[in-house]
């Protein structure tokens, strides 16, 4: 999401340079610094729900720019990590997602700070899991799904498509029947790359 925040700050940026030739370049700098902080609050607001988080903190920022650095380092799915974590209970010092990351007391120490965050909140956990289930979505378009459909296509089967098709159309939900979409990718498809007139 940094890299997402980033790219958005850039592209619009290459807008106003595209535009400096209709519009005095102070109208357009001033354009750009007024919209930063509206980008950075709506940003915040959007990662506090994705971790289960109702009120802004301060520790809010350092909570999730190490969650994100630390997911960054290993390698860590990004829809996977935040769909376990509505899984977590704030009491509980025990989860699954431990598995998936190979520096456990790095992950040990955020997943404490992480828990104490929690219990500030004062919210029950079935509550807030429901909020989170509600804002981290369990299936994804990935690459190397659009390519397996793609695949599928060209051989003139459309079963995959229409599967893949019914999962995004309701892609927050738990359905056993497409657990292989919610899977992580498989190493062929990691660094997939599909280009948009795919």
């Amino acid at each position: 999401m940094i890299i997402s925040r980033r790219w958005q700050l850039w592209n619009l940026n290459r807008l106003a340079h595209s535009l400096a030739g209709l519009m005095p370049a102070a109208d357009l700098q001033a354009a750009l610094a007024g919209y930063e902080p509206a980008l950075m609050a709506a940003f915040g607001e959007l990662m506090r729900v994705k971790l289960g988080l109702t009120q802004a903190r301060a520790q809010d920022n350092a909570l999730l720019t190490d969650l994100l650095q630390l997911m960054a380092r290993e390698g860590a799915d990004y829809t996977r990590t935040f769909r376990a974590l509505s899984l977590t209970e704030w009491q509980d010092s025990h989860t699954p997602l431990r598995d998936d990351f190979v520096d456990r007391a790095a992950f040990d120490d955020w997943f404490s700070r992480y828990r104490r965050r929690l219990g500030e909140e004062g919210l029950d956990d079935e509550v807030r899991r429901r909020a989170m289930l509600a804002a981290n979505p369990r299936i994804v378009l990935r690459n190397y799904l659009a390519q397996q459909a793609i695949t599928g296509e060209e051989k003139g089967e459309t079963g995959e498509l229409a599967r893949l098709h019914q999962a995004l159309c309701d892609h927050y939900r738990d359905d056993p029947g497409q657990d292989d979409f919610a899977a992580p990718p498989p190493e062929w498809g990691r660094h997939l790359a599909i280009s948009c007139s795919s």
